[in-house]
């Protein structure tokens, strides 16, 4: 397993204690209380084990929900350094919360991100969730979050990706929140805003918007959570990549997790499935309808096969294309059935 930490490791300045800013704002290390609305205007709230993130404080609190506004129209907010080593909240008075070297979400650190805040990321730099960390970004419908850019005008591939390890903790949840302008250049994985190796990560009313390649991709460990619903992948762009698409996944026993969702609109809506000989379907699953194809890698071999004798079963509707010299094999080296029925032509 690859690990991926950008060398920038910028800001060894960081302010340690509880910043005091314009109009009273803080934006420091606090002991546990000013959460948002309840009390003064917190940028940054968490418990006090250590050297806060802070750089640099905003000279006054940000207001309404910026999170809703453009870049462009932002004020300067909080400037973070690369390297979280406490428990932090990042609130929407405190925005936007730019990360110039991304972040590093180091083990038994949670950072919260408060509904209507702003986190922008730097130039191919990536928000990384390493092992025992976590990450709770939860909005609402009318107060969302939003992850992207820091460029006054930003595009697809800006920025690298969230990228969540396999044992990144699974109380992490992203919940109406707007992840845009990711996929830069990545030595690992697909290009993407949003790679997951953690299984059963959590997503619910999520977009992917204006992303290179592909919305999320889902690395060889990852799945999403039972719980999640709702995702969205829009407006992205093939960036000069060989693959791209929707959604990306490692493993084909993950598809299954796909959540609900909307997943048209991109240069290319689809769902990549890098099938291999090595990591075969080995438990019953369906494959849903997710409003695009799902598609096999160009010389890809979807098994279906295991000592629990799975069945792939691909339900009416749905299309599997398949990439060039890609094949589909059931029960090579063990027991396994695919059930492909449409049922009547609508269903085909």
């Amino acid at each position: 397993r690859k690990k991926r930490i950008n060398d920038a490791q910028g800001g060894q300045g960081a302010q340690t204690g509880a910043q005091t800013g314009a109009q009273g704002a803080q934006t420091g290390a606090q002991t546990g209380q000013g959460e948002p609305g309840g009390g003064q205007p917190l940028g940054i709230t968490g418990e006090n084990r250590g050297a806060s993130s802070v750089r640099s404080v905003p000279p006054a609190p940000a207001s309404g929900c910026p999170a809703q506004l453009a870049n462009n129209a932002l004020g300067p907010g909080t400037v973070h350094n690369r390297e979280i080593r406490i428990n932090e909240t990042w609130t929407l008075e405190g925005s936007p919360h730019s990360l110039p070297d991304g972040a590093h979400i180091n083990e038994n650190v949670t950072v919260t991100i408060a509904p209507c805040a702003v986190v922008l990321v730097g130039h191919s730099n990536n928000f990384y969730v390493d092992d025992g960390g976590a990450v709770v970004a939860v909005g609402v419908a009318q107060h969302p979050i939003r992850i992207g850019s820091d460029k006054a005008d930003p595009q697809p591939g800006d920025w690298n990706d969230i990228y969540f390890t396999e044992r990144a903790r699974r109380s992490s949840r992203v919940a109406y929140v707007t992840i845009e302008h990711g996929g830069a250049d990545t030595p690992a994985g697909r290009k993407s805003c949003l790679h997951n190796e953690m299984a059963g990560l959590d997503l619910q009313h999520v977009l992917f918007r204006a992303c290179r390649a592909f919305g999320a991709f889902i690395g060889e460990t990852g799945t999403f959570s039972d719980t999640s619903t709702d995702v969205t992948v829009r407006e992205g762009i093939v960036g000069g990549e060989d693959s791209s698409g929707s959604i990306a996944f490692r493993h084909p026993d993950a598809v299954r997790t796909l959540p609900t969702g909307a997943y048209t609109g991109n240069e290319v809506s689809e769902i990549l499935v890098e099938a291999d000989s090595s990591r075969p379907v080995r438990t019953t699953v369906t494959w849903r309808i997710p409003g695009v194809r799902f598609r096999l890698i160009d010389d890809g071999e979807l098994r279906i096969e295991g000592p629990a004798s799975p069945t792939l079963t691909i339900a009416p509707g749905t299309t599997v294309a398949f990439g060039s010299s890609a094949n589909l094999t059931v029960g090579w080296d063990a027991e396994g059935a695919l059930v492909a029925d449409g049922g009547n032509e609508a269903g085909r």
